[in-house]
């Protein structure tokens, strides 16, 4: 690599906008002014769609939800076959959308 005259400094390479290394900095006050009002509020209500995930009910299922894909997860590393491993991703799927749902 050629070296600089005396007084004269090469350019720094550019960063690429994604490399690895890069954080993109987002502006929160971007995103507040983006998202609506009741997104910020974390109040726990059981009958208001988002903020039901904030009740302690909500967690609980969320628990179970999470100990199930552990448990499928392990069951799919020890199977190596993809029938199976697709088999137990949707139906480990379906069972997280049954045990999450608050229908009455």
């Amino acid at each position: 690599m050629p070296r600089p005259a005396d007084g004269l400094q090469l350019p720094k390479r550019a960063a690429k906008p994604f490399s690895r290394g890069h954080q993109v900095n987002h502006d929160p006050q971007l995103f507040q002014r983006l998202l609506p009002n009741w997104t910020r509020n974390r109040v726990p209500d059981h009958r208001h769609p988002h903020r039901r995930r904030f009740t302690a009910r909500y967690r609980r299922k969320q628990g179970i939800v999470k100990h199930i894909w552990i448990v499928s997860g392990a069951l799919m590393i020890l199977q190596g076959s993809a029938a199976i491993i697709l088999a137990l991703a949707l139906g480990t799927t379906f069972l997280s959308f049954m045990i999450l749902d608050e229908t009455p």
